[in-house]
C-alpha cells in the first residue's frame, strides 16, 4: 500500500508536470496544434530520466494513449467548430444553440486532463527514488517562475 504522503506528492508532481508541459516554453500557439509540441517536451523530459526498459516500455505506451486522446480530442474541436459556425451563419442563428455546442465542447477538456494526470502519476510511482527527485526539482524549478 502507498503511504498518502506518497501519493499525494505523486498528484501533485503528475499535476504539476502536465501543466509545465502546456506552459513550459513560452507563449501559446494560436489556432495551432499543441498536441505534438506537448508530446515532444514530455518526450525530452523523459529522455533526460535515463529510464531502464520495463520504464520505457510504460512511458511509450502510455505516450500513445496520450496521443490518441488529444488526436480524438482535436477531432471533437474541430466538429464542435463546425457545429458553431453552421448555426452561426444561418438566417436566424440560435444563440442557444451555440452556447449548448460550446458548453458542449468543453466538457470533455477537463475529463482528458484527469486522465492525462492519472496516466502521469502512475507513471511516476514507476520511476526509481532517483529518477522521481529529479521530476520533482524539474517541477520546483517551473514553479519558482511563478514566484515573482
Amino acid at each position: 500500500m502507498i503511504k498518502s504522503h506518497t501519493k499525494k506528492a505523486a498528484l501533485i508532481a503528475g499535476t504539476v508536470f502536465i501543466l509545465v508541459g502546456l506552459i513550459a516554453c513560452g507563449r501559446p500557439f494560436a489556432g495551432k496544434d499543441r498536441s505534438d509540441y506537448f508530446l515532444k517536451g514530455m518526450d525530452r523530459k523523459v529522455a533526460s530520466l535515463d529510464l531502464n526498459a520495463e520504464q520505457q516500455a510504460y512511458y511509450d505506451r502510455m505516450r500513445a494513449e496520450m496521443k490518441a486522446d488529444l488526436e480524438a480530442l482535436k477531432k471533437e474541436r474541430k466538429e464542435t467548430a463546425g457545429k458553431i459556425k453552421a448555426e452561426l451563419s444561418a438566417a436566424a442563428p440560435d444563440m442557444k444553440k451555440v452556447s449548448a455546442f460550446a458548453k458542449e465542447g468543453m466538457q470533455k477538456h477537463p475529463k482528458l486532463f484527469e486522465k492525462q494526470i492519472d496516466r502521469l502519476t502512475e507513471f511516476y510511482s514507476q520511476l526509481n527514488a532517483e529518477q522521481q527527485k529529479e521530476v520533482r526539482e524539474f517541477i520546483d524549478k517551473r514553479l519558482s517562475r511563478f514566484d515573482s
